[in-house]
Formats: structure tokens, sequence, C-alpha cells
């Protein structure tokens, strides 16, 4: 009976153990050999909703987008914040207002400002954040910096009552990644940076970003853009997730990560491809998964950012790219969608919005 359950015991322990180590095992992403898959096993639908364009909400080069259920937000860090409606593309108003007043703002907009758990908007002040609700437009809440010396552009609301923000590797061997922090800029927990990059300040300037943290299942994931490790945040520790290979001259930037993909941006000098990595058959490939040429050339010239809850990518590009394409294809109108087909030069950017499938 003591050998039985000894054997037992041991079958547990080594069960327990295996579990363990399963659960440990970084996923690695080896970006240096892309494939891709026949067409017509493609991974996305695509919808377009052109922005209506007001003397309200003229839209700039550089801007920042993001996708929620029925709204499409649009931020520039200088010119401001607008709402559109996700389906028609209408203009319905702008977020926040600049000045001095009450309720109004004097910084900028800096990307991954938008909470889809708080469906607030973010504006940088350097000493704190206003939060705009994008339903109304209107000032929700103000939360206080941590110390200067983490150079956090946004924050991300965690759990109930705590927020997590990036401390910028400004000089390459910051000691920290990550700080926790409450509404008034109390640390409660600071995660220490182990990675060392070289940074060439007089060249690139001084690397200043939110980085990325997504959720998927039940967890937190965070990637810090140009740097080659996907961690999984814990209240104790940042668990090394993923790790990515590539080439020298190639440069990495996370979009998010549903139950089949961890998808991400590739950049080599001004080139910017969109890379789904595989998790079942451990490959990277790109893929559009459309017959259409005139998709596959839009899909080419837009510009990409992260992925929301839904799955689904945000896209934009403009529309001289499509006047162009028609211009030398006329044969392609008939495939594109009519609201394509009226567009000037000078109009707002059109949006595209993909839905990843599993």
């Amino acid at each position: 009976y003591l050998v039985l359950s000894m054997r037992r015991f041991f079958l547990i322990l080594l069960s327990v153990i295996s579990l363990f180590l399963k659960a440990q095992e970084i996923i690695q992403i080896d970006v240096s050999s892309v494939g891709t898959v026949a067409n017509g096993e493609g991974k996305l639908n695509m919808e377009f909703v052109p922005l209506e364009m007001t003397s309200d909400c003229l839209l700039r080069p550089g801007s920042y987008y993001y996708l929620t259920d029925d709204c499409i937000i649009v931020t520039h860090f200088t010119e401001g914040a607008f709402l559109f409606d996700r389906k028609s593309g209408r203009f319905i108003h702008e977020i926040g207002r600049y000045g001095q007043g009450p309720g109004e703002y004097s910084g900028i907009w800096s990307a991954s400002g938008f909470s889809e758990k708080e469906r607030l908007l973010y504006v940088w002040e350097f000493v704190h954040w206003k939060g705009y609700d994008i339903k109304t437009g209107k000032l929700r809440q103000v939360l206080k910096m941590p110390d200067k010396k983490y150079t956090i552009q946004n924050p991300y609301l965690y759990k109930p009552g705590v927020y997590l923000g990036y401390a910028n590797n400004t000089t390459g061997k910051t000691p920290h990644k990550l700080v926790a922090f409450d509404k008034n800029g109390v640390v409660s927990k600071i995660y220490p940076n182990h990675e060392v990059i070289e940074l060439d300040t007089k060249k690139d300037g001084i690397p200043i970003n939110a980085g990325l943290f997504y959720e998927y299942g039940s967890n937190t994931y965070f990637h810090a853009p140009r740097t080659d490790s996907l961690f999984r945040v814990q209240e104790t520790e940042l668990m090394p997730y993923a790790c990515f290979k590539h080439p020298k001259e190639m440069s990495i930037e996370v979009l998010g990560e549903t139950e089949r993909f961890i998808i991400f941006k590739s950049f080599v000098k001004v080139q910017c491809s969109i890379v789904f990595y595989d998790k079942k058959k451990k490959i990277c490939y790109m893929d559009l998964g459309s017959d259409s040429l005139a998709d596959q050339y839009l899909y080419s010239k837009s510009t990409w950012f992260q992925l929301n809850k839904n799955k689904e990518l945000i896209a934009v590009f403009n529309p001289e790219d499509i006047l162009q394409y028609l211009e030398k294809h006329p044969e392609s109108r008939k495939e594109l969608d009519p609201r394509l087909l009226d567009l000037q030069e000078d109009d707002n950017p059109v949006v595209m919005i993909l839905k990843v499938k599993d």
C-alpha cells in the first residue's frame, strides 16, 4: 500500500512539474523565414470606411487610430482627437478641447492612449493624464503621474485601481521597465529591466513611446517596440512569453494576439510588413487572403494599428492611393466597394478594418 501511495505521489508530482515546465515554455518566433499561405486560405475579412471630412475634423498625417464596437477614434499629437461612426464614417464630435479652461487640456495625444476597459482617451500633460469619455467628449478623470524619471507616456488599467506604465529605456540601460501605480501616482511595484540596447541618440533621437499592453485570455502582456521579447505581466514579475529571432536590420512591433496568432509589424528601414505567427504550426507568414489585386494593393499601402478586443485590426490609407490605382487599372472599379469610387484626393483617410479569423 505504501509503495502504491508513493508511486501515485511521484506520478502526480511529475505531472505537476510537466505542466509547470510547459507553462514556462517560451515561444520562439523566427522571422528570418516568412512563408505565404495560398489565397482562399486567408485569415482576414475586410471592410472599408471612408471618414467624413468637415472643417471640424481635418485629419493630419501621423494620426493614430483606434477601433471599438461602434466607433473609430483618431488622435494627432497636437491637432486634437476625433470620434467617427464605425459603419458610416460620419464625424460625431471632437473629444476634449484644447485650452486652459475647466475640462480642457494643454498636453499631447500620444500613441496607445485609448483604454478599451474604461472607454477613456488619455491626453498626456507631463505631470498628469486627463481621461476623456469618448462618447460625451467630456473630461471624466485625472491621473497623477509617478516620478518624472520614469518617462511614462500613457497609463494602462491593469486591475481596479492599479495602472501600469512603460518606463522608457531612454539610455539603453534604464534599470526599470514597468511601473505599477495608483490614481495619485503612488508607485506600488517596479518591474526591472534586463534588456540592454545600443542607442545612437545623435542619429535616432531619444526613444520615447507608450509600449503595447494587451489582454489575451485571462492574462496581460507587454511589448516594448523594437525589442525582441514579449512578456506576460504577473503581480510579482514579468515572465518571458515569446522571443523574436530576426535579421539584425529588422525591428518588431507587436499588435496583439488571438487564439491562433501573434500579430506584429516588422520594419526593415522604411518598409513595414504585417506578419502572422501561427502558434499551432509554429511558422510566420504574410498573407492577405484575398484574390483581389486591388485589395492587395491597398493592403500594401496601409498604415497599421493595434488589434482590438474583437480580434480586429485597423489600418488606414490615403484616397490618393486608390485614385492612382484606378487610373492605372480602371477595370478594377467593378470589384471595389462603391464608397471608394467617389473619393477626392484631399479627402480624409479611408479606414480598413480586418477581422482576424482563427
